[in-house]
């Protein structure tokens, strides 16, 4: 009985309250920002957009939580790639609340997207300023640095984020990456590890550690470790193209084809899964090589990789292979030329051709990025000449 009558008076009381406040009971705003919480939560995003616009319409948010409700906003448009909204709102948010440090944090990972690194420095510094316990805004700052070449400002930055969160394998991992980029390739398998071991099923750092152990001609050990990436990632395309280019290596062609098949299929509208898959049918002397051309028919003929998917099967003419060459010698893009260095190489190993397949593999290994997939194929190659 007694619940009875608490039932009925609470039913006046939010009624009396509904009147006055002229809402129905319960649309406060506060109760409207955390049902959004709730809907982003699950996953209905948008029925979570709907809420936070509705809970901001109200009256009775205080700053921080305008300013949260803002960010959140941000967050989604910047994950669906709609960032002028994004800044908008983040603009917005910094307005409710000048002394927001997530609102500066998270604008700074949007600048940093869009390789405006003086921004999202100045927002990095203005959120660490006002929170600086914050590990995330050391970690993304560091990141920052490793972009633009401040690497040792980078490593402090890393080094100050895992002194905040000691147990977070991301931020391991952020500084494996930057270490295994300058070639410390020690550091950055400690790091790897590390990261492994405080989450065993992060498939991305074994991914990582697997392309440090490709490129230092290890690549059981990448194959195994790749293996574990797929097995919590089953669709990583990273680890499926360097697993499949280290098979290959190997002279496992048949491994190889089904990891580059699979690729493929996943990037559709990405040559350079195509070329790698020619070369592995190619030498597996298969006749289902044919196939890459035709699926390559689609692209531009005159974009450089279907040019160099038209040399490997022949189609090229000797000088137009000459012209080809002396246009990739000439390029300022240096991964173009890595990439092309290497696969002219294979187009004269193809061809009988040792000695400019020689100078073309060694154009690769030396002027290939540490972590390029080609720097460290073109090593085998050549020692295969």
């Amino acid at each position: 009985m007694g619940r009875g009558w608490v039932t009925i008076l609470t039913i006046v009381v939010v009624c009396v309250l509904s009147i006055c406040l002229g809402r129905p009971a319960g649309a406060s705003g506060a109760d409207d920002l955390a049902a959004a919480k709730t809907a982003i939560g699950a996953g209905q995003i948008d029925e979570g957009i709907r809420l936070y616009t509705k809970a901001l319409a109200s009256s009775d948010l205080d700053a921080e939580d305008r300013a949260f409700a803002f960010t959140s906003l941000a967050n989604i448009h910047d994950d669906r790639g709609e960032s002028d909204l994004a800044l908008a709102d983040y603009a917005r948010a910094i307005a409710a609340k000048p002394d927001y440090y997530w609102a500066y944090y998270n604008r700074g990972v949007l600048y940093v997207k869009q390789s405006a690194y003086p921004k999202a420095f100045a927002d990095f510094d203005k959120a660490i300023v006002l929170n600086p316990q914050y590990a995330p805004t050391y970690q993304s700052r560091a990141n920052a640095y490793d972009d633009t070449g401040e690497f040792e400002k980078a490593m402090a930055d890393y080094d100050k984020a895992i002194s905040l969160r000691a147990n977070d394998p991301t931020i391991y991992d952020d500084r494996g990456i930057s270490q295994a980029g300058r070639g410390k390739y020690a550091p950055a398998l400690a790091d790897f590890d590390r990261a492994i071991a405080l989450d065993p099923e992060y498939g991305k750092a074994f991914s990582d550690r697997g392309n440090i152990e490709y490129d230092l001609g290890q690549f059981e050990k990448a194959i195994a470790d790749f293996g574990s990436a797929l097995q919590y990632r089953p669709d990583y395309a990273a680890a499926l193209r360097t697993r499949g280019v280290a098979f290959l290596m190997l002279g496992r062609f048949a491994n190889a084809d089904a990891d580059l098949t699979r690729i493929a299929s996943l990037q559709p509208t990405v040559e350079y899964n195509l070329l790698w898959l020619y070369l592995a049918r190619s030498k597996a002397d298969l006749g289902t090589a044919a196939e890459v051309t035709t699926l390559s028919a689609k692209f531009d003929p005159q974009n450089g990789f279907t040019i160099l998917i038209a040399a490997l099967n022949g189609a090229l003419s000797r000088d137009g292979l000459t012209s080809f060459a002396q246009g990739v010698a000439a390029s300022n893009d240096a991964s173009y030329r890595c990439t092309a260095s290497f696969f002219l190489g294979e187009t004269y190993a193809l061809r009988k051709d040792s000695a400019a397949a020689k100078a073309a593999y060694l154009q690769a290994r030396n002027g290939c990025d540490p972590l390029s997939l080609e720097r460290e194929a073109a090593g085998v190659e050549l020692s295969r000449l």
